[in-house]
């Protein structure tokens, strides 16, 4: 009986910790844009909050911060700007869908940001070198948040920089649109419960 136990509580414990993150700075991109409607926006902070009860947060261990594209870039919360847990789920939930519309704002939703851009920034604010990068951008796949601008210089990484992409509505852009500034891979889930 004590064997059963042991094992299955070992079998609890090897399934809870290999869905652990491991330590790293996490910058999360979020499509805040008229791509994207509103139930999906909620999906893409969804995914945010449940990733976050994921990891181990702490100064050694992961830290998170978290952006908008509306097309502008927006912080939500730097990486400097760390938080406990509650607070940072707090946060991420009372994030509204802010989009730009260029028809009615007065700066015509300028400038615009890219991946790159809105990586460079957050980087610059609190990266740790001994610790990886890791951008998941959360979008749509009828529009392509840019990964590069037009004459933008790629960021330079201190530490190893992992990309993520991931669609929540659906679709998938076809290969033939997809264009990168780095070889990349596509990574696709049906769904995320």
């Amino acid at each position: 009986m004590i064997f059963w136990e042991t094992l299955i509580f070992s079998l609890v414990i090897l399934i809870s910790e290999c869905c652990r993150w491991p330590n790293s700075d996490v910058l999360f991109i979020i499509d805040s844009s008229l791509h994207i409607k509103p139930a999906d926006f909620q999906r893409e902070l969804d995914f945010v909050a449940k990733s976050i009860d994921q990891m181990d947060l702490s100064p050694a261990g992961s830290r998170v911060s978290l952006a908008m594209f509306t097309p502008m870039g927006r912080f939500v919360f730097p990486f400097s700007d760390q938080a406990n847990r509650r607070d940072l789920q707090s946060r991420i939930q009372s994030t509204t869908y802010a989009p730009c519309d260029p028809n009615t704002s007065p700066t015509r939703c300028l400038p615009c940001a890219s991946v790159n851009s809105i990586a460079k920034f957050a980087l610059a604010q609190g990266n740790r070198k001994p610790f990886p990068d890791v951008i998941v951008v959360i979008s749509g796949g009828k529009y392509q948040i840019p990964e590069l601008l037009n004459k933008e210089v790629l960021l330079s990484p201190n530490s190893p920089i992992h990309a993520f992409y991931i669609l929540v509505d659906g679709t998938y852009p076809q290969i033939a649109d997809q264009h990168y500034a780095a070889t990349a891979n596509t990574l696709k889930v049906k769904s995320i419960k």
